[in-house]
């Protein structure tokens, strides 16, 4: 029997750490960007969404490990879609979110390209195997060369406007580590007594592996992406935010399968091609509502939302 009220006390002291956590993280973080001089969709696609996969990949590869399968490919799959109709919906109604040029051309682009490989490779053979996970192992290393080639280029440029409402560049630069290290740690502590708390509510009243991978574990996963795109979000720093979400969505991918195939090839059920699907559909649904003015709008964001809602309520009743 679950006790009721200390899983609702560790839902509250998660959700307080997320939020002190992702203010201390892009105040951290968006004071570096200033510092160091590095635009803030570089630190959004790199080192922010880095961070805040970290719970992805803790929860998909202890579940690769433990053999739960489906959770495991079900929990990228269910935070993608979280990461992309929510966060990014909920992000549009705090503050209209211009895209960068190579955001559109590129980086959501090969999100698509990347999430249709998976799904090849999995239905190809029934499953992740390693030879799949090194694959994708590669491409992350490509991607990674590719944003190293943006920023010598100079096609990544600072926007001094972008940090007006971030934490003064001034301060010391192992005050600003800090900062971000800090609010990294209480983030990813919220998240795991989050997704703790409300898995052991899901289970006690049966919920399947699948149902709670797609759900409960993606948005529980799901949630330092939130707080911290949000926090960028209302400091005006929205490539901060954007660059969060769709470098999230590539690790979760290359990364955290990448290293979970690695250590152990995953089977991959028919169920889960449905939710791959939706997967490539929402990043695709992104672009449509993006590309005609360059810019993720509140009707956008409203758009992603009811969409999400409808594929939760597919999913329940399946």
């Amino acid at each position: 029997m679950v006790n009721v009220v200390l899983t609702l006390l560790m839902l509250v002291v998660g959700f307080v750490l997320l939020t002190k956590g992702a203010d201390f993280f892009v105040d951290g973080a968006g004071g570096l960007t200033t510092r160091l001089g590095v635009p803030s969709i570089v630190i959004g696609l790199t080192i922010v969404s880095l961070g805040t996969s970290a719970p992805e990949a803790a929860v998909t590869i202890t579940s690769a490990a433990q053999g739960i399968d489906q959770m495991a490919i079900a929990g990228v799959f269910g935070s993608n879609i979280v990461n992309t109709l929510v966060v990014l919906g909920v992000v549009a109604l705090v503050r209209e979110a211009p895209m960068h040029k190579s955001t559109l051309r590129i980086e959501i682009p090969f999100v698509v390209g990347i999430t249709g490989l998976l799904l090849i490779l999995c239905v190809r053979d029934g499953e992740l195997g390693r030879l799949d996970a090194c694959a994708l192992l590669l491409l992350l290393v490509a991607y990674l060369g590719y944003l190293a080639y943006m920023m010598r280029s100079g096609t990544y440029t600072v926007d001094e406007s972008e940090d007006e409402d971030s934490l003064d560049a001034a301060q010391p630069m192992h005050r600003l580590i800090l900062y971000t290290v800090v609010g990294a740690v209480a983030i990813c502590l919220g998240a795991q007594l989050t997704v703790n708390s409300a898995t052991d509510i899901a289970l006690a009243v049966g919920l399947s592996d699948r149902v709670i991978g797609l759900t409960i574990v993606a948005v529980g996963t799901s949630l330092p992406e939130l707080v911290t795109s949000v926090a960028a979000a209302r400091k005006g720093q929205t490539d901060l935010a954007i660059g969060n979400i769709v470098g999230s969505s590539i690790f979760n991918v290359l990364f955290v399968l990448g290293i979970a195939g690695v250590i152990m090839p995953m089977p991959f059920d028919s169920s889960l091609l449905f939710d791959g699907l939706v997967s490539l559909a929402a990043i695709a649904l992104l672009w449509v509502v993006c590309a005609p003015q360059k810019k993720l709008g509140r009707l956008g964001g409203v758009s992603l939302l009811v969409c999400y809602i409808v594929y939760v309520v597919v999913v329940l009743m399946g």
